[in-house]
């Protein structure tokens, strides 16, 4: 059994045309976190991953810092406790801060990731999230 194009007698150019096409379509129009927002990720100079690089203890609040991601429009903070969901608990707009405090309980342990964002019209393209750093605060 012959394949659809062979059937269809297209010509090679004609096929490599269509094939742009359709890939193209689909990288265009994808959703927001498909690989079609990656690949326009790339292009715009995001870097996907923020590396967390601290979560220090002072009294009961905790200060994150991470590395400013180029192209970031803003940042998403998330924080577990134990084995619990992660939960989005502070968005900061301002993707020239690489760092943030966060009050918390004593005697509790905490866990965190950041990710950060560009918004692009009206779509928001997420980088990967960071490696996690944890934080217990003293009774």
């Amino acid at each position: 059994m012959a394949s659809m194009p062979a059937v269809a007698g297209l010509s090679p150019l004609y096929l490599a045309a269509m094939v742009c096409a359709i890939t193209g379509g689909a990288t265009a129009f994808s959703h927001v976190n498909d690989s079609g927002f990656w690949l326009v990720g790339s292009l715009l100079e995001i870097d996907e991953k923020t590396t967390l690089k601290s979560a220090k203890v002072k009294g009961k609040k905790v200060t994150l810092k991470w590395n400013k991601v180029k192209g970031a429009s803003g940042y998403e903070i998330y924080c577990k406790t134990g084995k619990g969901k992660w939960k989005l608990v502070k968005t900061l707009n301002k993707g020239s801060k690489a760092s943030y405090k966060l009050k918390g309980k004593a005697g509790k342990k905490y866990t965190y990731k950041v990710r950060a964002f560009q918004k692009v019209e009206n779509k928001v393209i997420y980088g990967q999230y960071s490696n996690t750093k944890s934080a217990k605060i003293k009774k």
